[in-house]
């Protein structure tokens, strides 16, 4: 998606864009906007989008449980917490790809068993936070025990963690670590 710094670049672009494939430009500043656009002051996030989504088509959550786990942990850091939600990330390694994308993923230097939530703020001891978000009755691969021991050894806390409740007091109690703490997880 193309941003702009302010309307008047935008003019610019849209009368050169026009120009170019030869139509006409339209003045965006004469159009009239609907009213409920007008009111709307912030955008939905794409968290916002997925849970809204969720909550009008429920049975969808089978089968899909992990994603909407991670999706709840993120919205709740976008809604309350902007220091954790600006340093927090997702590494998208599993789901069903076909193979050319796959070889891109891997070619990039995408790697199994990575974790699926990062937390790039060091606190305590740790340099910062790894965690592989599971669902239910699901349970670390081998890899993933791999990756958990590589991250440990290397100063991160890494762990893994059962659901989105979980997931977030962990991170909570992560941030109020002191200097030198250690976060004792028990499962």
């Amino acid at each position: 998606m193309l941003r702009f710094p302010d309307e008047a670049a935008f003019a610019v672009f849209n009368d050169k864009r026009a120009k170019k494939k030869g139509i006409k430009s339209v003045d965006i500043t004469e159009m009239k906007v609907p009213k409920a656009l007008r009111e709307v002051r912030t955008l939905v996030s794409p968290h916002g989008k997925a849970l809204a989504y969720l909550a009008s088509h429920p049975e969808d959550f089978e089968g899909k449980q992990e994603h909407y786990e991670q999706v709840m942990v993120f919205d709740y850091f976008e809604r309350h917490d902007a220091i954790v939600y600006e340093a927090l990330y997702a590494i998208p390694n599993g789901g069903l790809r076909n193979k050319g994308t796959a070889g891109r993923i891997k070619a990039e230097g995408g790697k199994r068993g990575e974790l699926d939530i990062n937390l790039d703020i060091a606190r305590g001891a740790y340099h910062g936070l790894r965690i592989e978000l599971k669902y239910g009755k699901n349970t670390a691969t081998d890899e993933q025990k791999v990756v958990i021991e590589r991250h440990t050894r290397n100063g991160y806390l890494a762990l893994v963690v059962w659901g989105h409740d979980n997931c977030i007091a962990v991170i909570k109690a992560y941030m109020d670590l002191s200097p030198g703490d250690t976060l004792e997880i028990t499962v």
